[in-house]
């Protein structure tokens, strides 16, 4: 058992509390969010911003930034390419392209060496979104991008008055929708947590329970489904269900779904049974991990990622106060360090921490050697 966070700290922290982590492959570039004003010089628009740390040189980047200088609205929710060279988040801004006129929540790419931004949730003619978006995550080398979106008018045929999961090809400039039945036809129900595997090949995501015999066959009836995990895969045109999971007349919740590059779906399971609970973190890798706390419930917010096969995982929740770290060898790490956001690098090795304190701060942790550093400084 260790006790975080201890570590080097070699410039200013952040005035403003930071969070929302992603990190790159080996701990080097880590994405965040942050209200704080000190960070970078000239950093006045009284919003949070997306910045970029380069933990080997100790450098920190706003790059939520338009040809025209700072946001004139919040940007949130950083995903990170392996190699620190692509950032996507989502923003309400205005001024971070041009002609941003639909008043809604975006998602933007940005390449973090120059600076060149591109609005991500829009159609294949290039027309913006009519609905907000959000939770854009990015593939491994940068190319694609997976989002939730309430949008009707991304591609033709979106009719259901749900939002629905999309991905984008930043390279053919193509956006997809995938959160459909296996048939390919449209889904009644929402979709959520989406997720892209690493080598940007699977795309994971829930949805509410919907009737296809998949689903009968894991749980009987439409309503004893508690929800239905799906993926998509590059170059298919409907996705495939991989399992539904049931009620079983405990309280529970499907949250915060993980592809791989095994094209497995991981997700967590959030259970409340009799006055106590659990939480089961499921990797659904090659081999498979899977983790349980037992100071969580159906109630509690977990935060957890994977290593890109979905051999290695890192775990917490707001109701516990320890980040967890197993593999397939089994419990790898069991550190005190009460978070709420956690991001584990593409090879497994790093885990960037959003701290639980009056003024968050972004750590990373190297759990195999216990350094520390910490992110949200100057």
């Amino acid at each position: 058992m260790g006790i975080g966070p201890v570590g080097a700290s070699p410039g200013v922290q952040g005035n403003g509390s930071s969070g929302a982590p992603d990190v790159s492959a080996a701990g080097r570039y880590v994405a965040f969010t942050s209200v704080a004003s000190n960070l970078v010089s000239g950093d006045t628009n009284g919003v949070a911003d997306i910045f970029v740390r380069d933990t080997a040189y100790s450098k920190t980047k706003r790059i939520s930034v338009g040809v025209k200088g700072q946001a004139n609205g919040a940007s949130v929710d950083p995903s990170i390419s392996d190699d620190g060279k692509f950032v996507v988040f989502t923003s309400v801004a205005s001024n971070l392209v041009p002609n941003d006129t639909n008043g809604k929540a975006d998602i933007f790419r940005v390449e973090v060496a120059t600076g060149a931004i591109v609005r991500v949730n829009v159609t294949n003619s290039g027309a913006q979104a009519v609905g907000a978006s959000k939770r854009g995550r990015i593939s491994g080398n940068g190319t694609s991008v997976v989002f939730i979106s309430a949008a009707k008018n991304l591609v033709s045929g979106d009719t259901n008055s749900v939002q629905d999961v999309f991905v984008r090809d930043l390279v053919s400039k193509k956006t997809t929708r995938i959160s459909l039945n296996p048939s390919g036809a449209q889904l009644s129900v929402g979709s959520y947590w989406p997720s892209i595997s690493q080598d940007g090949r699977t795309v994971g995501f829930m949805s509410d329970a919907f009737s296809d015999p998949k689903v009968t066959a894991w749980c009987g009836r439409v309503p004893d489904t508690m929800a239905v995990i799906s993926k998509w895969t590059l170059g298919t045109t409907k996705p495939v269900i991989t399992e539904a999971v049931c009620r079983t007349g405990q309280r529970n919740q499907i949250q915060e779904v993980r592809a791989n590059n095994n094209g497995g779906v991981g997700f967590v399971n959030l259970v409340s049974d009799s006055g106590t609970g659990y939480a089961d973190f499921v990797t659904r890798g090659k081999q498979g991990v899977t983790w349980t706390q037992d100071d969580a419930d159906s109630y509690s917010v977990p935060s957890w990622d994977v290593g890109r096969f979905g051999d290695v995982l890192v775990a917490t929740s707001n109701t516990s106060d320890y980040l967890d770290v197993v593999d397939l060898y089994g419990q790898r790490a069991h550190l005190y360090w009460p978070a709420d956001n956690v991001s584990m690098s593409p090879d497994g090795s790093t885990v960037a921490v959003q701290t639980r304190d009056n003024v968050t701060q972004v750590w990373t942790w190297n759990w195999q050697t216990n350094a520390m550093k910490l992110v949200s400084t100057s």
